[in-house]
Formats: C-alpha cells, structure tokens, sequence
C-alpha cells in the first residue's frame, strides 16, 4: 500500500508542477500482453520531475514493473531515487540523494541508500574549470529476500508407476 501512495504522490507532482515554467516532469506508460502457447502480460509505469537553476536542483523518479506468465507473478519491484543540491553555484552547497529497491525476484524486499553532504567551491572560471571538494555520509540499508520466498512455484506430477 505504502508503494502505490508513493506512485500516486509522485504522479500527482509530476503533473502540477510541470505547469510551473521552472519545474520539468515525464510520465511513462508500457504494456503488453501474448497469449498463445504462453500467455504473458508485462506492465512498466516511469516518472520524474527535474529542476535545475542557480538556486537548486532536484530530480526525483520512480520505475514500476510487473510482469505475469500464465497465472504466476514473475517480476513486481518499485524503483526510485531523489537528488538535492541547493545553492549549485554557491561557496557552499549542501546536497541530499536516496533510493530505493524494492524488488523480490531480484532479492531485495527493501534496499535504500541515503547520502548526505555539502559541498566547498575552491576555484571557478566559468567555461573552463571548476574546482570543489566535497565530504559526504552515506547511509545503505538492505533487507534481502528469503531464497525461498523468490522462487517461482515448481509444478510436480507424480504417476502412478511409483506406487
């Protein structure tokens, strides 16, 4: 439930701010569906909103994929990231990034990594050079998938030969 808030949230922005001259956001759809001797149904859902300008920049996305192979879910994972740089040009700029895995069938039921940092300007001559230094913390959680709960069901017949 807390995924598709997030999904929700993201789209809902996307679509107001892109109104603002300053603001930029994308909304991507993709589907598909075979029937034949497999039927399968494959779904992507992307998003983004961007700033960037003297004051700050930000970017923020997300990425949804579901994908079913007859009756069985073979692939469901929420991707998403954000990035913060408030004052770019600035002597000094702090500066934030995160993102987020959600995905069993690639082994992570929750993975995030949080960077927080500023940054010094040393040296700038626009068009030709510039020189900073920066110093960061960096956070990374991950909860990773029990091997069995990413397997995909095995179907078993059994004959009668084996009595």
């Amino acid at each position: 439930m807390k995924k598709l808030l997030v999904v929700i949230a993201l789209i809902t922005s996307a679509l107001c701010v892109n109104a603002q001259g300053k603001w930029n956001g994308e909304i991507g759809l993709g589907f598909t569906y075979n029937e034949g001797n497999v039927t399968n149904m494959n779904l992507k859902n992307t998003g983004k909103i961007e700033r960037n300008d003297s004051i700050i920049s930000f970017d923020a996305n997300y990425k949804f994929l579901y994908s079913k192979e007859d009756t069985v879910e073979t692939n469901r994972g929420l991707t998403g990231g954000i990035k913060f740089d408030f004052l770019q040009y600035g002597k000094w700029s702090p500066f934030f990034a995160a993102g987020v895995v959600c995905n069993k069938y690639k082994g992570y039921d929750f993975k995030t990594s949080i960077l927080l940092g500023v940054k010094y300007r040393i040296y700038t001559n626009p068009g030709k050079c510039d020189y900073s230094i920066s110093a960061a913390g960096v956070c990374d959680y991950e909860d990773y998938t029990v091997e069995e709960d990413n397997q995909l069901p095995v179907e078993v017949k059994t004959t009668g030969a084996n009595k």
